[in-house]
């Protein structure tokens, strides 16, 4: 039975039938058969190409022998790659001597595991230099006494830099003959490696220490002794400040001409450093001792003598309490400049100390004499005068009823901050004495004027302007009959909220003084002018007076009897609007033509219905008709309607205008003739 092979195989497809396999090879379908099916002589040249055999199918015994060809025969040079030979295929014995050389293997293809390397299986110069990375020997690699270095074999360039560090070399082992001349210089010893036990007496001569070398933290304390700086050697700013104290210099190493000008500060000398005699004669001089630096303690007994102190030495502040007694001062030593403001207080002068004469001329003030002073008999008739008494020298009790009168205030004597809360009461001012020029801004206040205190005459005319009376300070109980006359109230003044409930009855209102425009849109005057509006916001541009409809999202359009859209209409505006504006529509009551053509004209009790599509204009809908037609402000006649359109009476006809009564019945057809279809 014939196989029936697919058709268009792939390279490598496999198809089975009956227990057997074929691959397609790309040319034909090749039998796959069972183990041992293949033997030797069967596949012929080329059948196995690259990539035919999968890894891992060939082995050992998958080759006759003689396939490798020992001794290189079977393999070219140069056929086996890196990653051809896997692990463990080259065994002990299967590598002829000297067929691997330098250039058989790989870098890094042998790695030498811990003691691989033993004693005798490194030949003479097996290991040349270069041959051993840096680090790779260390001290367990190498057998005692390996190493044997003989006198003189480490020479200069034999150690490499960084061959020695620290803990490599024992303790005593590089003397003063180890290291050549110059070997060590600046930068080549860290800080704090050379210590005091590192320099041997005499190791560092005049001019081995380079200037500025030798700092305040480089001496250990007490290290220069006497003896230890030559002659000159310290100069002036080479002792940093506070080094030198009293137990650095020997008695008598200072003298005279060893301190120079301005050497020695206050803080240089300390408490009780000078003495009785260590002082010459003129050393202190003015402006030697600072401020504070003599006190009671400093000066002996008769030390200051007369003529020692300059003038203007001695203030208030150089004299303690009571150093100064009585039989101290000399007559006439004080005269009125030597005591300064304030100096002499209450109890500083005795009984009799200060007679007639002895005060000159405006010495005393007010504040110059104590609570009490002052009775009743001390003061005569006329002995104060203007500007004797100084600011709150006097005060409500101490000036007896009946004292002052109007001969004893000088005009002007009493400001708006010299009476007291309460000091005036009533029938204290006589009549007419307060003017306008009498009370301050803002002195008079709410509360400050009893009922009934203001009356016509008291207000001059003007008193009264814009802004002057708060809000809620006039009630109706405030206005008299008759108060308020024809033009006292400004346009715009009185409001909605200026009105009470019940306040504006019918004889209040003169005939003709409320309009439409007087009246809020919610405001039904039945009895009035009988005229119901409301504001809308216009959909579109709307002149004049139309008819209008409701249209989407609230707005009001221009009716059309022509448009179900556009019908029923809810009232006819007064004016118009623009689109976006609010505009006033009228759903019940009388209005009037603002111009000549807006309604269309006719006999009274005439029905009005809204127009059709008149072409006029360019938005010819929202006009009032009759059945005769509309006659337009150009004076154009048009047909009151078309055959067949819907139709709406919106009011009638009266006098001058119309009366709005929107029927929201809407009409199914349109007019035959001169009625409609279902009338």
């Amino acid at each position: 039975m014939p196989i029936d092979f697919p058709t268009s195989p792939s390279s490598g497809q496999r198809y089975d039938y009956l227990s057997k396999s074929w691959i397609w090879n790309s040319v034909y379908w090749a039998s796959v058969g069972a183990s041992g099916n293949v033997s030797s002589g069967q596949l012929g040249t080329p059948v196995v190409f690259s990539g035919n055999i999968a890894s891992g199918q060939i082995g050992s015994f998958h080759l006759a022998s003689g396939v490798g060809g020992g001794g290189g025969a079977g393999l070219t040079s140069g056929s086996v790659t890196s990653g051809l030979i896997g692990n463990n295929a080259v065994l002990s014995g299967n590598i002829a001597s000297g067929q691997i050389g330098a250039f058989h293997i790989a870098s890094g293809a042998i790695v030498l595991s811990s003691g691989q390397i033993q004693s005798g299986n490194v030949g003479d110069n097996a290991i040349l230099s270069g041959n051993i990375a840096s680090g790779q020997i260390g001290q367990f690699h190498l057998s005692s006494g390996a190493l044997s270095l003989s006198s003189g074999q480490v020479q200069s360039g034999n150690i490499g830099n960084n061959a020695v560090t620290s803990g490599n070399i024992a303790s005593g082992q590089i003397g003063q003959f180890h290291i050549a001349s110059g070997a060590v210089t600046s930068s080549n010893i860290g800080s704090g490696q050379i210590g005091s036990f590192h320099i041997a007496s005499g190791a560092i001569t005049s001019g081995y220490i380079a200037s500025g070398q030798v700092g305040s933290f480089h001496i250990a304390s007490g290290a220069i002794t006497s003896g230890k700086i030559n002659a000159g050697a310290v100069m002036s700013a080479h002792v940093a400040s506070g080094q030198i104290g009293q137990l650095h210099i020997a008695s008598g190493a200072i003298q005279s001409f060893h301190i120079a000008q301005f050497a020695i500060q206050s803080y240089h000398i300390t408490s009780g450093a000078v003495r009785s005699g260590n002082l010459g004669l003129f050393s202190v001089l003015s402006g030697n001792i600072a401020s504070g630096a003599v006190d009671i303690n400093a000066i002996a007994d008769n030390a200051i003598l007369s003529g020692n102190i300059a003038s203007g030495q001695i203030g208030i502040n150089h004299l303690a309490s009571g150093s100064v007694r009585s039989g101290n001062i000399a007559s006439g030593s004080v005269g009125q400049y030597h005591l300064a403001s304030g100096a002499i207080t209450s109890g500083k002068i005795s009984s009799g100390a200060i007679v007639s004469g002895n005060r000159a001329s405006g010495q005393i003030a007010s504040g110059h004499l104590a609570s009490g002073i002052f009775t009743t008999p001390n003061i005569r008739s006329g002995d104060i005068k203007s500007g004797m008494v100084g600011d709150s020298a006097v005060f409500a009790s101490n000036i007896a009823s009946g004292q002052i009168n109007g001969n004893n205030i000088a005009s002007g004597a009493i400001l708006s901050t010299n009476i007291g809360s309460g000091a005036i009461t009533s029938g204290a001012i006589a009549s007419g004495q307060i003017g306008e020029f009498h009370l301050g801004s803002g002195c008079v206040r709410s509360g400050s004027i009893a009922s009934g205190q203001f009356a016509g005459i008291h207000l001059a005319s003007g008193v009264f302007v814009s802004g002057i009376i708060a809000s809620g300070v006039i009630s109706w109980v405030n206005i008299a009959a008759g108060g308020l006359l024809s033009g006292n109230i400004g346009s715009g003044q009185i409001g909605n909220v200026h009105i009470g409930l019940g306040e504006i009855n019918a004889a209040n209102i003169g005939s003709g003084q409320i309009d439409s425009i007087h009246i809020t849109q919610t405001t039904v005057a039945a009895q009035a002018s009988r005229i119901i509006t409301t504001n809308f916001n216009a959909g579109e541009l709307i002149s004049g007076i139309k008819a209008v409809c409701m249209g989407s999202g609230g707005v009001i359009l221009a009716a059309q009897a022509g448009s179900g859209l556009r019908l029923p209409a809810i009232g006819v505006t007064m004016s118009g609007a623009l689109s976006g504006t609010a505009c006033t529509v009228v759903s019940y009551g009388r209005i009037f033509n603002s111009a000549s053509g807006m309604i269309s004209s006719g006999f009274d009790g005439t029905l009005l219905y809204v127009g059709g599509n008149i072409a006029s204009g360019p938005n010819p809908v929202g006009y009032v008709v009759s059945r005769s037609g509309f006659t337009n402000a150009a004076g154009t006649l048009q047909a009151p309607f078309n055959s067949g359109e819907m139709q709406q009476s919106i009011g009638i006809s009266v006098s001058g205008g119309m009366f709005v009564m929107p029927n929201l019945c809407v009409i199914r057809s349109g007019f035959a003739n001169s009625l409609p279809y279902d009338v």
